[in-house]
Parts: structure tokens; C-alpha cells; sequence
């Protein structure tokens, strides 16, 4: 999935417009409505950091979305159930996702 689309997603979970996005990041009302057009990709890499963290996401969080072949309602779905969560059940869920990415780098440098 695009960035711009995952970050349309985002905004349309959370009941947000271009003109929220402006108020919270600074950024000037066409440059984000350029971006959420256009695409990140020609885009300079702070405003997409103020958009993203205006989201509640970090552009990491964005990278490894766009990696995955997943559909707008799968994010929601996702981001919705990571919402409820407690701080201290976030935390766990992140040493988890990073647990799953060790054993797969060990599958394929062949110790395993």
C-alpha cells in the first residue's frame, strides 16, 4: 500500500481532515494536501515525521506498513486494536514483534 494512502487511512480512523493536520503540524494546507495526493516519496522528510506523529504513528510504523501487503480496513482494524491496549501491554507487544523478527533472521542465516 502507498504511504499516502496508509496516512489517508489514518486520518479517516481517527475523524481527521487536511485542516486538523495543518493545525497540529504547521505545515501549509497545500504541501500536505501534495503529499496526501501525491505521495511522500519527492516530500520533505520533517513534514512527513509532523504528519506522522500528528497520526500517532512514527515513519518507521509507516515503512513497515507500506512493506506489508495490507488493505486500508486492516490498518484500522490494527491500529484500533493497538489503541486499546495499555501502555504496559504496548511494550510487551513490541518486545513480541521483535522476538518474531529474530527468529526469523535466524531461519534464514541457517542456524536454525
Amino acid at each position: 500500500m502507498k504511504r499516502q494512502e496508509i496516512l489517508r487511512s489514518l486520518m479517516l480512523r481517527k475523524g481527521m481532515c487536511i485542516a486538523d493536520i495543518v493545525r497540529i503540524t504547521q505545515i501549509p494546507y497545500s504541501t500536505v494536501k501534495a503529499i496526501l495526493e501525491n505521495g511522500v516519496e519527492r516530500s520533505s522528510y520533517s513534514y512527513i515525521c509532523a504528519i506522522c506523529h500528528a497520526l500517532g504513528i512514527t515513519t518507521d510504523e509507516l515503512e513497515q506498513i507500506a512493506a506489508q501487503e495490507v488493505s486500508p480496513q486492516d490498518v484500522q482494524i490494527l491500529m484500533s486494536d493497538i489503541s486499546e491496549l495499555s501502555d504496559a501491554e504496548r511494550k510487551q507487544l513490541k518486545h513480541y514483534i521483535h522476538y518474531l523478527y529474530f527468529l526469523r533472521d535466524e531461519k534464514t542465516d541457517g542456524t536454525k
